[in-house]
Order: C-alpha cells, then sequence, then structure tokens
C-alpha cells in the first residue's frame, strides 16, 4: 500500500513499494532500499520507518534498510519519507522473518495437569487454540527433549490468562542438571518474545516459581528457535 499527503505548497512526495520481504533470523540481510520522489525540485526527504522486524534500522538519509534480525515474526511496516515542506508520502508492505520451531512435535512433560485434559503435548503441537495448563501450585514446569543438543537463542512464550509472573527458562544435557538462561519475577502475560539468549541443550523448561493469578500456568505455545 502507498499514500500520500501534501501540503499547502502542494508537494506530492511519491514512495516506491519495496514489496514482501522473508528474511531469515541471525543473518545479516542484504540492504533493502526504498525509493522516494519529490514533486519540486531541490527537496531533502528524511525516511522514517516503524514496523520493522528487531534488529533492523532505515537510514534517515537515503531510506536503505540493514541489520540483523534476532527474532522471528510477520510485521507490516511502513516507511514514510518526509520533505522540508512537511509533505509526506509513505508505504506500507509485509516483512516476515521466518525460523524452524525446535519444540514443534517434540516430546514435551509437565510437573503436573490441570484435571488430566490440557495436556503437556499441547503447547508443541502447533495448533494456537490448543494449550497446557498446570495445577493451582507452585512451582510448576514444562519441558522439551529438543532429541539432541541444541544452541537456543530464542524462546516465544503464548500465555493464556494464567500466567506466571516469576519464571525461568533453563537447559540440560540430561535432563536432571539445569542451567537458567533468562529468569524474570515481573511476568505480565500475553506473549514473552525472549530474543538474544545464549544456552544450549538437549532438554529445555520453563520453570514457573510464581504463579501471575491464582488459578496455574496455561500455555498456547512454547517455541524454541535456533540459528
Amino acid at each position: 500500500m502507498t499514500g500520500i499527503w501534501t501540503t499547502e505548497t502542494g508537494n506530492t512526495v511519491t514512495v516506491t513499494n519495496p514489496g514482501a520481504r522473508s528474511t531469515n533470523p541471525g543473518t545479516v540481510i542484504s540492504p533493502v532500499q526504498v525509493s522516494a520522489t519529490d514533486s519540486a525540485a531541490g527537496q531533502t526527504l528524511t525516511y522514517t520507518a516503524t514496523g520493522l522486524p528487531a534488529g533492523l534500522t532505515i537510514n534517515s538519509a537515503t531510506g536503505q534498510i540493514t541489520g540483523t534480525p534476532v527474532s522471528v515474526g510477520s510485521a507490516s511496516v511502513t516507511v514514510t519519507a518526509t520533505d522540508t515542506t512537511g509533505a509526506s508520502g509513505f508505504a506500507t508492505f509485509t516483512w516476515t522473518v521466518t525460523g524452524s520451531d525446535l519444540a514443534l512435535g517434540r516430546p514435551t512433560t509437565a510437573f503436573s495437569t490441570e484435571a488430566g485434559t490440557l495436556g503437556a503435548t499441547l503447547a508443541t503441537d502447533g495448533n494456537p487454540a490448543t494449550r497446557w495448563a498446570s495445577a493451582y501450585s507452585d512451582p510448576q514446569w514444562l519441558q522439551v527433549d529438543l532429541g539432541s543438543t541444541k544452541s537456543v537463542k530464542e524462546v516465544k512464550l503464548t500465555w493464556e490468562a494464567a500466567y506466571g509472573k516469576a519464571y525461568q527458562i533453563q537447559t540440560s544435557n540430561d535432563g536432571s542438571t539445569w542451567t537458567t538462561i533468562f529468569s524474570t519475577t515481573t511476568g505480565d502475560g500475553g506473549t514473552d518474545d525472549l530474543t538474544g539468549l545464549t544456552g544450549s541443550g538437549r532438554y529445555i523448561r520453563m520453570n514457573g516459581t510464581t504463579r501471575g493469578t491464582s488459578y496455574g500456568y496455561s500455555l498456547w505455545s512454547f517455541q524454541v528457535y535456533s540459528w
């Protein structure tokens, strides 16, 4: 999508849409040039962008986007070019950062399951409409066997209304001795996209120590990424 705003001067700024983009996390992108033209001669254009994937930036003078994406997901990006009179134009496009979820379909276990019906595997089945829920007590954990030792760069937790206020992300080579690679005591539910992680192991778990509600812990999905 493209758009134009004009000022009393009647200037028209037109931004060329670069089209949908798809890149990989952890890999430096080939620079993406967003170009614009101004109906008035001698105007200097300034570029801004909203919605860029984390790790990417736009050069305000040239409109070139560079960097290294640090998380997976899809975003709507809008690049705006503005001249010295305030006339602007914009282009909106989709930018998708794709990665392979290491936890998808892998053996998943939990310390407990609410009423025996919301099983652990429902957090790693790839279905956003199914979930795991624990008993109404602390502590609780959800553990995934990745099959072999994997490097962990990002973990994405999608919480149901019952969330973890204090929890750790931990890795292990044997499922017995654990190393904490992320910890929080201020969780507020929703989606926790934990990027910039450094760790490895065959097993990974969410270890909940304090619930955010009077209910248990409940996850729509537990996703793990590496690159």
